[in-house]
């Protein structure tokens, strides 16, 4: 019985979330930074509640703001997100192929995002069966942290 009021409670709290970034959205005067976030917010939202196909579509419309605006930490942000979407839906080459760009577009940043990255690079690779190249993956992530 825990276990399901977790679940609903989970549930409950990203949908509030959902709202919350569609409003912020909705609304008028965000400066660049808020935006890109308030659209992080809502496509890390969707992911949380499996509304993958909506999550797509807005971590599409994040990576091509980012890239307007060369925001490359938020641009692989978005390609991560994208990354997990397309897992979740059983769409891993398309998935390896964002989780790819995420790390290209991570590197030169800060060496914890892109352990990060690759952990999760690992986690979509052992999802596809692909488990030699997870292990490799997560090696580096860990010489990374």
């Amino acid at each position: 019985m825990i276990a399901l009021e977790d679940y609903l409670e989970h549930r409950r709290l990203y949908g509030d979330w959902v709202e919350f970034a569609k409003s912020a959205l909705g609304g008028t005067g965000l400066d660049s930074l808020s935006e890109i976030w308030a659209q992080h917010t809502l496509g890390h939202a969707l992911l949380n509640v499996g509304r993958y196909e909506e999550t797509i579509a807005v971590a599409t419309r994040t990576r091509a703001i980012c890239h307007e605006r060369q925001d490359w930490r938020g641009a692989s942000m978005a390609e991560q997100q994208l990354a997990s979407a397309l897992s979740s839906l059983g769409r891993h080459d398309d998935a390896i192929e964002a989780h790819r760009r995420a790390l290209l577009t991570r590197q030169g940043l800060e060496q914890g995002a892109e352990a990060a990255a690759l952990h999760y690079f690992a986690g979509t690779l052992a999802s596809a069966g692909r488990l030699t190249e997870a292990v490799e993956a997560e090696k580096l992530s860990l010489e990374l942290w």
